[in-house]
């Protein structure tokens, strides 16, 4: 019926071209035709967008069952969002999680913290707590550890459009950022010693495993160096930070600091920002160096900002 309605309307505005051209006509007739054009142009594209944003809306991935209750006891003393995946079985299970550190999660591929602006005032107050289930069918389609958490971001967007009535809209900014870079002296990594462990498997013991924190250092095991660049990012400097040493291959890595991260982050426009001492012992920039090889340089790129438009209290069980 569309694709007829379609050519019904692209033949009127041909016939109405056609007799435009064949006889003259008055200026404001011209203008006549043109606002007469403009309409049935207007009507022949409008069901198809409509499809198309209908068909965006149907075809967004969704939890398959959402248990959402509010925790009392409010958020979860050091939970980081960021960093949640999916469980075994396609389950997504989280205790004290906040509004914000959701919004963390479901845009973390595009935002840090930072970039972050808006939200009413309960949004880092209230918790809930959440158990969610994927499809069995869905969840076997996300084949890679990359497309699994894109299918979580997914979904609780989803969730947060559902549940919380999430609006936001995007804008481009400038910011101060961190890049990983190999040393003059070359790269220290030792390659990861697990066979097993493919670039693509899920976390677990000894593959793709890291622990660690902003002054405990980093132990990993079957790493990249991507993966080291985001834990980096997400729980030592909590600034956007990407790889650019151009190694590949996983590692296993240890390096040690005890140096607080926060501390010792410098003026950028300093000389050599943040590779001052923190004052309490070894810090994460002068460690990577000297133990692994690699350096974090402090530029400037253009990243996206999130602002939240609107947002709504949840129903709740």
């Amino acid at each position: 019926m569309t694709d007829l309605f379609t050519f019904i309307a692209i033949r009127a505005v041909q016939f109405m071209l056609k007799e435009q051209c064949r006889f003259t006509v008055a200026a404001q007739m011209g203008a006549v035709w043109s606002v007469l054009i403009g309409a049935l142009l207007v009507v022949m594209i409008a069901p198809r967008m409509m499809i198309c944003a209908q068909e965006t809306l149907e075809g967004r991935p969704r939890f398959e069952v959402v248990s959402l209750k509010v925790n009392p006891a409010g958020a979860s003393r050091g939970l980081i969002g960021r960093l949640l995946q999916f469980q075994p079985g396609g389950r997504f299970a989280v205790t004290g999680i906040t509004l914000r550190q959701l919004v963390l999660l479901a845009y973390r591929s595009e935002i840090m913290g930072s970039e972050l602006s808006g939200g009413p005032d309960w949004w880092i107050r209230g918790a809930y707590d959440i158990n969610a289930r994927a499809d069995v069918q869905t969840l076997a389609r996300a084949t890679t550890s990359h497309d699994r958490s894109t299918l979580l971001e997914s979904m609780v967007r989803s969730l947060l459009e559902d549940r919380f009535h999430l609006r936001v809209r995007r804008e481009r900014t400038v910011a101060n950022v961190w890049t990983l870079m190999v040393t003059k002296g070359g790269a220290k990594l030792a390659g990861a010693k697990n066979r097993a462990c493919g670039l693509e498997d899920s976390p677990g013991p000894h593959c793709h495993a890291v622990s660690g924190g902003v002054s405990q250092g980093l132990e990993a095991e079957s790493v990249t160096v991507g993966e080291i660049a985001r834990f980096l990012q997400e729980a030592v400097l909590v600034e956007r930070v990407s790889d650019n040493t151009g190694l590949t291959g996983m590692f296993d890595v240890h390096i040690k600091w005890t140096g607080n991260a926060f501390l010792a982050r410098q003026d950028p426009n300093a000389p050599n920002p943040g590779e001052a001492s923190s004052g309490d012992g070894s810090d994460v920039f002068t460690a990577f160096q000297e133990q692994a090889g690699l350096r974090l340089v402090r530029q400037k790129a253009a990243v996206t900002r999130l602002v939240i438009e609107g947002v709504d209290r949840p129903v709740t069980e």
